[in-house]
């Protein structure tokens, strides 16, 4: 009787040590950040007026106005939807030396907005715009991200990507 009780015991106590070892594992997969990355050919024009200006490309997105262009980037969230903000990486080129500069933004499902912020990028050639919008109450479960960008105008500069590392 007591190999018994014994055998049921050691059962139990290995599917108890099971357990908590999944648990740790979806715990740690929980706290992950999600990757995200997207070609700068998903950012349309912001001005519907100024949609004969934009030429796309496979990677990208640039403007043939004149003038600096401002152009909207949705992004994608993963499926795992997390709470605790992100940070966004743009990828530009510019063939002058010339300004990029775009925010982030975090809205609610109804259209509030939760938080914000900016980077630019100055310069020629191959550049990389970090913003960070993270921290707690920065985003929620269904919240939806945006990048605003104003790109060189007259063909100088190339949005190609907008990578994003959601916590």
């Amino acid at each position: 009787m007591h190999k018994v009780q014994n055998s049921k015991k050691r059962r139990l106590a290995g599917a108890m040590v099971a357990m908590f070892a999944a648990s740790l594992t979806v715990a740690s997969v929980a706290t992950a950040a999600t990757n995200v990355n997207q070609p700068g050919s998903v950012c349309k024009n912001f001005i519907p007026a100024e949609a004969g200006n934009m030429d796309y490309y496979a990677n990208g997105i640039r403007s043939t106005k004149a003038g600096a262009t401002r152009i909207v980037c949705p992004v994608t969230r993963p499926v795992a939807f997390l709470n605790g903000g992100a940070t966004f990486w743009i990828d530009v080129k510019h063939v002058t030396t010339q300004t990029t500069t775009c925010t982030a933004f975090s809205h609610a499902a109804g259209g509030r907005l939760l938080a914000s912020n900016s980077g630019s990028f100055t310069g020629i050639g191959v550049g990389s715009i970090r913003i960070d919008v993270r921290g707690t109450g920065l985003s929620d479960f269904t919240s939806d991200f945006s990048v605003l960008c104003t790109i060189p105008g007259s063909g100088q500069g190339l949005l190609s990507g907008v990578h994003t590392n959601e916590f």
